[in-house]
């Protein structure tokens, strides 16, 4: 998976739009969710557990978009008072866009050597969903990078471990880059309760960790 410096000035510009609107009775939305198609209309399943109604269907980048695929969707609301009963909002899109999604890798061993053992920064985490999103930084130049989410431990431990792992793919640490990923960590979920705890992990660039441990709901 490549990550685009870019993406962080993107992030940077979105998040600042309102207060260089001109416009002080529109205001404008950030939310994370899954984009879902049915029919000709467009939805975000927001992690708020909000049902949110794209008003404008021809909006740019529809085009690249498949339903199921996790968004950053940046928005205003339309009133309606003819809004059907199952729609939390409607809205008029401004942006969208794709978070790369990558599901849990489960190895019960050792870790193969092509996950990587190169240090990654984490800048935070937070589920939504059923998605772990990790925001992270890392060195590199101009080659590609993997990140991937590995379980360590097995189906019957009590906590499961989960450890981020980056493989640099020898790029050179030039340059500072950020990305955000979202992981799927469906697959942790198990039929005897409705609820895990997990503990997630990395190590940085001087040998420090980063470790959270929180409890999945389902």
């Amino acid at each position: 998976m490549k990550f685009f410096k870019h993406l962080f000035w993107v992030c940077v510009a979105i998040g600042g739009f309102t207060s260089c609107n001109d416009e002080p009775t529109v205001s404008f939305y950030p939310s994370i969710g899954v984009y879902q198609v049915s029919g000709d209309s467009s939805y975000i399943y927001s992690d708020n557990l909000n049902l949110i109604y794209i008003t404008n269907s021809t909006f740019e980048g529809k085009e690249t978009l498949d339903s199921g695929a996790r968004v950053y969707a940046y928005f205003s609301l339309v009133e309606d008072e003819q809004m059907p009963r199952h729609i939390d909002y409607m809205a008029d899109l401004l942006s969208i866009d794709i978070i790369p999604t990558k599901p849990v890798i489960n190895i019960t061993d050792t870790v193969p050597d092509s996950l990587g053992f190169d240090p990654i920064v984490v800048e935070g985490i937070k589920v939504g969903l059923n998605f772990l999103d990790v925001s992270i930084e890392f060195l590199g130049f101009n080659k590609k990078h993997y990140v991937n989410l590995v379980r360590l431990s097995d189906e019957y431990s009590d906590t499961i471990d989960l450890e981020l792992r980056h493989n640099n793919n020898n790029d050179p640490k030039i340059d500072r880059y950020t990305a955000y990923i979202s992981f799927d960590i469906s697959s942790l979920e198990n039929e005897a309760t409705d609820s895990v705890i997990v503990r997630f992990r990395s190590t940085a660039y001087d040998d420090s960790i980063f470790e959270k441990i929180f409890t999945y709901k389902y």
